[in-house]
């Protein structure tokens, strides 16, 4: 495997783990904003808040903090649901789309930068035994629902 697939894979792997802290060192949207933006933009750009708060597993007073505050900063638009009047749709605006899609890029080159600096041999090392140890969880969850039926 050639070393910019193996970059590109690892980044796949440790983007979730290692993200939620330097989105705030490299000055960028709070995680939460980014879930809401990445969760609202990958469902067609509006989302309810029960499909919302469902989705990124979170309460509904923690998401209404964050959606007044991305609402503020022009982020999204909230918007009565012309079905059911008493639901309440996202919707990302232009400027939460290019927040999400330059955040993304930032750590997207951010980690490129950063495993660069990584031999391909250790690279492949690492998402070697990363992949490993994913299919042993992998394999004790199975176990688990066996044992627990």
């Amino acid at each position: 495997m050639e070393k910019e697939e193996l970059i590109r894979r690892i980044i796949e792997c440790d983007f979730r783990k290692h993200k939620l802290n330097l989105l705030k060192e490299l000055g960028l949207c709070g995680a939460l904003e980014m879930r809401v933006l990445r969760e609202v933009s990958s469902n067609g750009g509006e989302l309810s808040i029960s499909v919302l708060t469902d989705g990124l597993q979170i309460s509904r007073p923690n998401l209404s903090r964050t959606l007044k505050n991305m609402e503020e900063a022009g982020k999204i638009v909230r918007k009565a649901d012309k079905r059911d009047r008493r639901n309440t749709i996202v919707c990302i605006t232009e400027n939460g789309s290019n927040c999400l899609e330059g955040a993304t890029e930032k750590l997207r080159e951010f980690f490129y930068n950063a495993l660069d600096r990584i031999s391909s041999e250790e690279l492949t090392r690492y998402y070697n035994v990363s992949e490993t140890i994913y299919a042993a969880y992998l394999a004790e969850l199975a176990e688990y629902k066996r044992n627990k039926n």
